[in-house]
């Protein structure tokens, strides 16, 4: 009961559903002050009519202000990765999402909850995305050991910083670089233009395709659907370019160049996005 007035109070006093409240009291005030002069003179069955019909007054005001059909407090998770930085995460969004109870999400930050330790017994972190019903995207980190609970306190008294569309544009370009560098560049073959041709398949097969394959899956498993996703925001948004989309076509046949260009692109987007709410 404590924590419902607490939340119901954070919600109800910084907007105008406090000032209905109080116009509201106002009246209800005057009005039994007015029957406080006549209520010796009304019959038992007008004092009861008089006594429901405030009851039942407040009540709708309760449900009017409490209990509005239209809010939508759905705890919504875009993305939760489990891991040191950078390209480094385990994505753990569904399982993350398994957790959710009547809209609240409370479990430790640790290997036993996301399942495995994706990185040798390092000392890791938790990234998250989320949004409360139709409300703005907010990114939060929480690390090992700490307990992971949405929503937060910072949602109830909103002023927790929200994450635009510009600045998670970057954020992926900037990923999406990091990644390369960790793949490193691409193998150099020159040399096998000037060998037997047998030997220089078995050098390519070598040394090459086991490269394109890191790149190619590495990609695919960790970033393709959030390459996605951005791309379907930022035209929601009116935002086209035409290099990111050819970009994003052609992964599979220019992997590690398409990538690169997707990440300069969307650093790019991002960059012009911020600039122009400034």
């Amino acid at each position: 009961m404590a924590s419902w007035l607490k939340e119901t109070w954070l919600e109800v006093k910084p907007n105008a559903k406090w000032d209905i409240i109080k116009w509201c009291g106002y009246a209800v005030a005057a009005m039994l002050a007015g029957l406080g002069t006549v209520w010796h003179k009304l019959s038992w069955w007008q004092l009861i009519v008089s006594g429901c019909s405030f009851l039942s007054g407040w009540a709708a005001l309760a449900v009017h202000v409490f209990r509005q059909p239209g809010k939508d407090r759905t705890l919504h998770i875009a993305y939760a990765g489990y891991g040191l930085g950078g390209d480094r995460y385990k994505d753990v969004t569904i399982l993350v999402r398994g957790y959710i109870k009547s809209n609240k999400l409370n479990v430790p930050v640790s290997n036993e909850t996301f399942l495995g330790d994706p990185y040798g017994g390092a000392k890791k972190h938790i990234v998250i995305r989320y949004r409360i019903g139709s409300g703005r995207e907010v990114e939060i980190v929480r690390h090992e050991h700490d307990q992971l609970i949405l929503p937060t306190d910072e949602d109830q008294t909103a002023v927790m910083r929200p994450v635009t569309l510009g600045e998670r544009s970057r954020h992926l370009g900037d990923e999406l670089l990091q990644f390369l560098a960790e793949k490193g560049p691409e193998p150099d073959l020159s040399y096998v233009k000037k060998i037997p041709i047998e030997v220089a398949l078995k050098e390519v097969s070598k040394l090459y395709d086991p490269w394109l394959d890191g790149v190619y899956y590495g990609y695919e498993h960790r970033f393709r659907d959030r390459v996605l996703n951005i791309r379907a925001e930022l035209k929601e948004a009116l935002v086209s370019d035409p290099a990111l989309d050819s970009a994003i076509d052609k992964i599979g046949s220019r992997t590690a160049a398409s990538i690169e260009t997707i990440a300069e692109d969307l650093i790019l987007i991002g960059s012009r996005l911020q600039a122009s709410k400034t």
